[in-house]
């Protein structure tokens, strides 16, 4: 039975250089499609996900529903996804670059639910709209999953094949171009949009791979989400620093539960809950991102493992280890070494 490992949803923005893409695509191909209201000169300037989505809708209406795979195959960059995919192709493996893609994805696009599904047989990416967007046109979703393969080769010199290939949208009148790239059963009408890898798949290394600027892009991603989270005193920024004078009170596993916090705010569990909601997050994603921030802080100072284990409330150090590795994609060991 698969399960989802994490699953996030959140507000919506992209970054300009993932909008500069399909703009740059048309204007090689003689057509403007820019906006006045969209300054794509800087390229991680936030863009609101509505004026990079009309954008999108001029250049497709324009260049034909297919231009998703076009843009896959011959534009999209390391560079179309700012600092995001810098790390991804400085990662070690596939699937190191799969879990940094799930945690770090809000530093090129906020307007998706990424999902890593286990099961025997491999991993599921999902990556669909938020529930309030319904579903993306058929050009965003091809270029999205296709994205993922053609970088994934590029990276590894490999030509990666997934299990198989689902999309929200219709079956187009063909879908030979999309099965030629994916090489695999590509199936329409699907409830996400989704890539299966086997588990080989995961453990392809990267030709590319540079561990310590990895270590390096790491420790600024992390900064750099917690900067894209909401503040002027919003209820996230004071369940984060309820959180956090737990923590720093030697908070164990019981203090940081969402009873003491929501105590600490003067607010009941059920209602703490349904703001976080509203904000597009949930309690225990708020935990683990202020334990993630305070995690990497600790170890750049030298901290050993069993202290910070303490600290965060983590029952003992190998638990901790665990859950550095998954937020970084290394051990506390190797970012001390860096």
């Amino acid at each position: 039975m698969r399960h989802a490992m994490l699953a996030s949803w959140v507000m919506s923005t992209v970054v300009a250089a993932w909008t500069k893409v399909i703009v740059d695509y048309a204007a090689s191909r003689g057509l403007d499609v820019r906006r006045p209201d969209v300054d794509l000169s800087r390229p991680d300037e936030r863009i609101p996900s509505h004026l990079d989505d009309a954008i999108w809708a001029s250049a497709v209406a324009r260049l034909g529903d297919d231009v998703g795979l076009q843009l896959a195959e011959t534009s999209v960059s390391v560079s179309s996804f700012g600092m995001l995919g810098y790390l991804l192709r400085a990662s070690a493996t596939v699937g190191e670059a799969l879990l940094r893609v799930h945690q770090y994805h809000r530093l090129a696009k906020d307007r998706a639910r990424i999902e890593l599904l286990w099961s025997p047989a491999g991993v599921t990416v999902v990556e669909s709209p938020c529930p309030e967007r319904g579903s993306w046109p058929r050009a965003i979703a091809e270029c999205v999953l296709a994205n993922y393969v053609h970088m994934a080769r590029g990276w590894s010199g490999v030509r990666l094949t997934p299990l198989e290939v689902r999309f929200q949208h219709p079956r187009p009148r063909s879908a030979r171009e999309l099965e030629r790239f994916f090489g695999c059963r590509v199936r329409f009408d699907a409830g996400e949009n989704a890539l299966v890898f086997t588990h080989e798949t995961l453990a392809v290394p990267f030709v590319t791979a540079e561990p310590l600027l990895a270590q390096y892009l790491t420790a600024m991603a992390s900064g750099r989400l917690e900067e894209l989270r909401p503040e002027g005193g919003g209820v996230v920024d004071e369940v984060r620093l309820a959180i956090t004078a737990e923590l720093r009170g030697g908070g164990d596993e019981p203090s940081l539960s969402i009873g003491r916090v929501a105590r600490r705010l003067g607010a009941t569990p059920r209602s703490l809950q349904r703001r976080l909601r509203a904000e597009g997050v949930s309690y225990r994603e708020l935990v683990d991102a202020v334990r993630h921030r305070r995690a990497i802080e600790l170890v750049q100072r030298g901290i050993p493992s069993h202290d910070i284990a303490d600290q965060l409330g983590f029952s003992e150090p190998r638990a901790f280890r665990r859950a550095f590795r998954r937020w970084t994609g290394i051990l506390p060991s190797a970012l001390r070494r860096a």
